[in-house]
């Protein structure tokens, strides 16, 4: 193998995938990166057989040279991290036959020990696949917006995933931890797009690809198999296996009618969940109380240190003066994720679910389950 990569290029797709690749493992391979050249440019991979990234550097746009193809799995660490402090310009790659990689930088050469490339894990076939585009920037906003509800406890495997359905031009993204449940419907793209049910894909390598779809303007194609999916965008694709077991539904999770709806401002309110919450001790605890149809109350107490009350003005309300606590901690994330000028609460009673709405937003909602306290 031999091949002349820009250095800055190399360096972003070493930073881009490098992650993925097990800082320990009793397996030395899957700590490794594989790098493969063809004629069509540099392809890097990283990962395992359960969640799998590639970066492809292309040689059509000057930016990788391929002399000689071949492939070759390196350290992830020691490749990315001098990569990195290499200066700017062309970066020549080469594998001998004893598999010792040879880069050169200028007046400099490094020379680091491969392993067989031939046992590195390869992409999974995807059978009886179904497929969906998506625009960059509307996935990347829903995953953010729906991914931090996710569990982080494996009690329950599902629930640390993300539930995707894709049925009638649009797909909607569901994250719950059990207390909390964040969804998000986004419009998918008009070329080709197949109805799925609902499969849950593992919420944190979700969230890792979604802050690498930098191209905001581009698509990604989105392919289910029987038992994995895969998202591409560019030049950047991941594959991973779906999580087992089932999922909440949201519509039987929502209350059937509500006692009270109130509208406020999201930035105001969010201000004042912040300062609140700082004495709400271990427990996390908030209450809310509607105070009249022009303000609420949020307060909350810690024994031995202090207790703190504020109001909040109302920009609608309807229905009864009630009263609920819920966790600040979960209710905070929830309206930080919020992405519109207002947000209205909905109120069933004291120990129903919270339905959360951005007044702006009608395909995005979250519910949050109350906290059971005396009086």
């Amino acid at each position: 193998m031999f091949i002349e990569v820009e250095q800055k290029t190399l360096a972003k797709a070493l930073h881009m995938i490098s992650g993925a690749a097990a800082a320990r493992s009793p397996i030395p391979i899957l700590a490794g990166l594989k790098l493969e050249a063809d004629p069509g440019g540099l392809t890097l991979a990283a990962g395992h057989p359960g969640m799998m990234l590639q970066y492809r550097i292309p040689s059509g746009d000057g930016q990788a040279i391929v002399g000689q193809r071949g492939s070759i799995v390196v350290p992830a660490r020691y490749l990315t991290e001098l990569i990195r402090r290499l200066p700017e310009g062309f970066v020549t790659v080469s594998c001998t036959e004893d598999r010792v990689v040879v880069i050169r930088s200028g007046g400099a050469a490094y020379r680091l020990s491969g392993m067989c490339a031939d046992a590195f894990p390869a992409l999974a076939r995807l059978e009886h696949s179904a497929v969906v585009h998506m625009p960059n920037f509307a996935l990347k906003r829903a995953i953010k917006q729906v991914a931090f509800a996710v569990s982080t406890s494996d009690a329950r495997p599902s629930l640390t995933g993300v539930s995707c359905r894709s049925e009638g031009g649009q797909v909607r993204l569901t994250a719950t931890d059990g207390v909390r449940l964040a969804s998000r419907t986004i419009a998918a793209s008009k070329r080709r797009q197949d109805a799925f049910p609902a499969v849950v894909i593992p919420g944190k390598p979700l969230s890792e690809f979604s802050k690498m779809m930098h191209d905001e303007q581009g698509t990604t194609a989105v392919t289910l198999g029987k038992d994995s999916i895969r998202f591409q965008t560019g030049d950047l694709l991941m594959q991973c296996s779906l999580l087992a077991g089932g999922f909440p539904s949201a519509d039987q999770l929502t209350p059937a009618a509500f006692a009270a709806e109130l509208t406020l401002e999201t930035q105001a309110l969010l201000r004042t969940l912040v300062r609140v919450s700082l004495l709400s001790g271990d427990s996390k605890t908030v209450r809310l109380t509607v105070l009249s149809e022009s303000a609420i109350e949020l307060s909350s107490r810690t024994a031995a240190v202090g207790d703190a009350a504020e109001t909040v003005g109302i920009e609608a309300l309807s229905g009864e003066k009630l009263a609920v606590s819920f966790n600040g901690s979960h209710m905070t994330d929830i309206i930080e994720a919020v992405d519109s000028a207002c947000v209205t609460l909905k109120l069933a009673g004291k120990w129903s679910p919270i339905v959360i709405r951005p007044a702006d937003c009608p395909s995005s909602f979250y519910i949050l389950t109350p906290i059971r306290t005396r009086g």
